[in-house]
């Protein structure tokens, strides 16, 4: 789990200046914290999804 935090906080204060340059993840004019905000619950979205798909496979039975 440390490897993903670190993930996500290289990736989130890169995420603003990304859109700095290129505008592609929010209109002109919205604010940085709007395009923050939106990163983290994706991420947080993601991180929810993936613990309930792996813990339901560790619960299937894949054994005779």
């Amino acid at each position: 789990m440390l490897n993903i935090y670190r993930n996500w906080l290289y990736i989130s204060l890169a995420i603003v200046e990304d859109n700095r340059l290129w505008q592609n993840i929010k209109p002109s004019g919205t604010q940085d914290e709007v395009v923050r905000v939106a990163f983290n619950q994706d991420v947080k979205d993601m991180k929810t999804w993936l613990t309930s798909r792996l813990n339901w496979l560790d619960q299937a039975s894949f054994q005779d």
